[in-house]
């Protein structure tokens, strides 16, 4: 109590009825500790020996003691005092005597609960903050912690945590990290009156000290208990708190751990985390606990690289992480899921941003740390290093050059063996581009791949044996390594028998369009190499492809004339596709959308002037071949009228169109027209086709096109036209 005349305080021992002006000695023991030991402590600690010390600093009178409830009552009744004078100190000393077990129960049986509630909304901050104080220390025990409740005491907390007062916030801070985790009916009043976002106010604002401590310990509670309201706190932005509190800690303990669990738990599971300054997240790997394996932070740090959005602040100390992700990794280089998840990691940072890109391409230690893994003898760790290669060669072309000068195009070819049970199809497809992509940064680096064991030796048989989507990404590799030096890669390929691969792959009944597609790509690719295009030859390959018409497959009839077209120059090719009837195969095709292709292939056929191929073309589609190039000669594509017209010519000086002529009837005005073109060919064309027709009873149609002045014109002009 206090002394209204002389302000100070004093308590009547009601065991002697005598007044003290001092507390008397407590009678529990209290432990002492040096102020280097509380330095070494963490917070959580420090905060559970302040508890411990403020529960001994009020005199324990022994619950037999006739007294005690008659000054717990006197206190309370004190307390409703309108002189703050009086009720300050008294809600003070309340506040001390909840904090005993022998008290607790007379103050909630004498409505003390309630009253102190009722002062939570007391003008005078001190009050509040004793009030609070006080309910802090009657909710270490649980039963107490629903009567609480219904008296009003969370539905305070709000204001309580905005105050100005820093004790008042402390004290609301401690209240609400005793109550919110036992109590069903406390999170629903804090959820409805909005508790939990002014905790979160509170720990970003509290750097450190004890309300920051409470203020993270209620939030980490609260999580641990609801797993609902921990999903929306940690999408409110719990977990950088949490974080702060886990730095602030000297060493692991069970406490830490759990926050670190939990950290990791829903910092994977955030859909749509806020910008985050991310450093703090790699500090995780700096407290290492053996209940908490590696690859589960990692985890942790690379679900939020991947979908944080992109905070420049993590830029610039992308390189201290990086380090600390590569030696925490190299700790546990026999692991395969460490070491995976230490890869995913880095991945993660290199797409994170151009400047962490940079930073992971340019470390040394992460090009150690991936040839380590490509030397390992675990080849779950494989696939993450060969796409931490591909990501590197992306984005720096000094980081491919360090790459390749530490030795890593021999380590790729080894992936390319799918003979070794380690070695997955899908594997070696991936180290196949990512040595395509690092010899494309420096081109002479090629030879050392062909030269390597097994390199390319094994591409034909991984486009035997890739799937659909693989077989592309084969074929699209050859391609850019025969763009870097046609000769060195169509050598090496010859060597490892890729022209058979190619037809098996065109003739195989268990080939899907796919294959078959990629095989006529990379046959059309080397096609003007002699020796390449005479091994498809032997293969038997021109037949195959012409057996692709038969499929009524646009892309591959395209794709497979294509390919014959550029084979025309070998003369084993046009003899093997006049005995496979394809003459008859590209006349069909004039009728369809692939005209112009076909048409390519005819005048090419035509160009060589082998009488036999002449010979066959004219007997081709029962004499259609000469009826469809003279309709050309009417086409809105120059290239096409061209070359059907130099067809025509090449025809006619072989021999004479006329049966081919008769009885189809003569778009004359599509031959008079080409009468008047600006080539000469065409114009030839035009007048080798009028001569070979029987025109005697159009006589007036010619005149009246303008036929006959074309030809006189011609014939005035030109001594050819005049013959014929």
């Amino acid at each position: 109590m206090m002394d209204p005349s002389s302000g100070q305080a004093y308590y009547i021992d009601h065991n002697t009825q005598t007044t003290h002006w001092e507390p008397p000695p407590s009678t529990t023991s209290q432990p002492s500790y040096t102020e280097q030991e509380l330095a070494r402590m963490g917070s959580h600690e420090q905060l559970k020996i302040a508890e411990q010390l403020s529960t001994q600093t009020h005199p324990q009178v022994g619950s037999s003691s006739p007294g005690i409830r008659e000054s717990v009552l006197e206190q309370l009744e004190l307390v409703t005092v309108d002189d703050p004078s009086i009720a300050e100190p008294a809600v003070r000393q309340v506040a001390q005597m909840c904090s005993l077990d022998s008290n607790r129960a007379i103050i909630h049986d004498a409505q003390g609960i309630e009253l102190l509630c009722g002062l939570l909304s007391s003008p005078s901050s001190a009050i509040q903050g004793q009030a609070a104080r006080g309910l802090a220390n009657l909710a270490h025990e649980n039963q107490y912690h629903a009567r609480i409740t219904q008296a009003g005491g969370i539905d305070c907390l709000a204001n309580l945590l905005s105050s100005q007062d820093g004790y008042v916030v402390e004290q609301a801070s401690r209240l609400a990290a005793g109550m919110l985790h036992t109590n069903s009916s406390a999170q629903a009043a804090a959820q409805s009156s909005d508790v939990y976002a002014k905790l979160l106010e509170v720990a970003r604002s509290a750097a450190m000290g004890p309300t920051a401590e409470w203020s993270s310990l209620a939030i980490h509670r609260a999580m641990c208990c609801n797993e609902a309201l921990a999903a929306q706190l940690a999408n409110a932005g719990s977990l950088p708190v949490l974080l702060g509190a886990i730095n602030r800690q000297s060493h692991v303990d069970d406490s830490v751990e759990s926050l670190i669990l939990l950290v990791i738990k829903h910092a994977s599971t955030v859909s749509h985390p806020a910008p985050l300054d991310l450093s703090p997240y790699f500090s995780l790997l700096s407290k290492p606990s053996p209940k908490i394996p590696l690859e589960d932070v990692l985890s942790c740090l690379n679900h939020l690289l991947q979908n944080a959005p992109a905070a420049p602040h993590f830029s610039t100390s992308a390189e201290t992480a990086v380090g600390m992700i590569v030696n925490a990794g190299a700790a546990y280089v026999k692991d395969a899921a460490k070491m995976t998840a230490t890869l995913d990691c880095l991945g993660s940072i290199c797409s994170f941003s151009a400047a962490t890109a940079r930073v992971v391409a340019l470390d040394s230690s992460v090009t150690q740390y991936v040839l380590t893994a490509l030397r390992s003898e675990r080849p779950d760790s494989f696939f993450p290093a060969i796409s931490l290669v591909e990501k590197i060669s992306a984005v720096s072309n000094e980081g491919s050059r360090q790459l390749m000068n530490m030795g890593i195009l021999p380590l790729l070819s080894n992936c390319l063996d799918i003979s070794q049970p380690k070695n997955k199809i899908g594997l070696a497809v991936k180290a196949f581009e990512s040595v395509c992509m690092l010899v494309e940064k420096e081109p002479e680096r090629l030879n050392v791949f062909m030269e390597s064991s097994p390199g390319a030796r094994m591409v034909p048989h991984l486009l035997l044996k890739a799937d659909d989507e693989d077989v592309q990404r084969v074929a699209a590799a050859v391609s850019v390594m025969a763009r870097i030096d046609h000769r060195l890669t169509v050598t090496a390929m010859l060597d490892a028998h890729l022209a058979a691969a190619t037809v098996t792959m065109m003739r195989s009944s268990m080939s899907s369009q796919q294959k078959q597609l990629a095989a006529l790509g990379l046959a059309q690719l080397f096609a003007h190499q002699e020796e390449f295009a005479q091994r498809v030859m032997d293969a038997d390959g021109v037949t195959a492809m012409l057996a692709l018409f038969q499929q009524n497959d646009a892309e591959l009839t395209l794709a497979s004339m294509s390919v014959i077209r550029e084979l025309l120059w070998l003369p084993d090719v046009r003899t093997a596709v006049r005995t496979a009837n394809g003459h008859t195969l590209f006349v069909a095709q004039l009728e369809s959308q692939h005209r112009n292709i076909a048409l390519s292939v005819i005048a090419l056929l035509a160009g060589h002037a082998d009488e036999s191929d002449l010979s066959s073309l004219l007997r081709a589609s029962n004499s259609q071949l000469v009826p469809a190039l003279f309709s050309l000669l009417s086409s809105d594509n120059q290239q096409s009228v061209q070359e059907a017209s130099s067809t025509l010519t090449v025809l006619a000086s072989a021999g004479d169109l006329s049966a081919s002529l008769q009885g189809m009837k003569v778009p004359l005005q599509g031959l008079t027209d080409a009468l008047f073109n600006s080539t000469e060919s065409i114009k030839l064309a035009s007048a080798t086709c009028l001569g070979a027709m029987s025109l005697d009873d159009q006589v007036d149609s010619l005149v009246q096109m303008g036929t006959l002045q074309g030809l006189i014109q011609m014939v005035q002009s030109n001594q050819t036209a005049l013959q014929r």
